[in-house]
């Protein structure tokens, strides 16, 4: 739904997504799983709506098994720690213009390899990988 309200909201971006599943695609055939990897547009879309609506603010809750300090924050054995998802895909300090809607940031050679499963600090759609 927030792909496509985002979509509406900038007939550029929807052009540019239709240009591409024509180009690869054509009209004579549905989409196919196997047609994702030369849809490159596309994927960056996907990625650019998880980061800017991600499925859930606050990652579920861990609990620190033994003391440590991260980035100079002392985190006591049992403390209990979430991640604001919600505010990493806004945060300027790792987004430029994070309030922007713009599949484009996910096509540089940097942005281009960030894994939409959360295993990248970035962009954490469904909650931080692992366990």
């Amino acid at each position: 739904e927030w792909a496509m309200a985002e979509i509406v909201k900038n007939p550029r971006i929807m052009k540019k997504a239709h240009e591409e599943m024509d180009r690869v695609i054509g009209r004579n055939r549905r989409l196919e799983e196997s047609d994702l990897e030369k849809l490159p547009y596309l994927q960056a879309i996907c990625k650019e709506t998880f980061r800017k609506h991600p499925s859930t603010p606050l990652n579920l809750p861990r609990v620190s098994t033994e003391a440590c300090v991260v980035n100079g924050y002392y985190i006591p054995k049992n403390t209990r720690l979430s991640v604001n998802i919600w505010a990493i895909g806004r945060d300027p300090d790792v987004w430029k213009d994070p309030l922007e809607f713009n599949p484009e940031r996910f096509l540089s050679k940097e942005n281009a390899k960030i894994d939409p499963r959360g295993n990248d600090f970035e962009l954490i759609p469904f909650g931080a990988a692992g366990g």
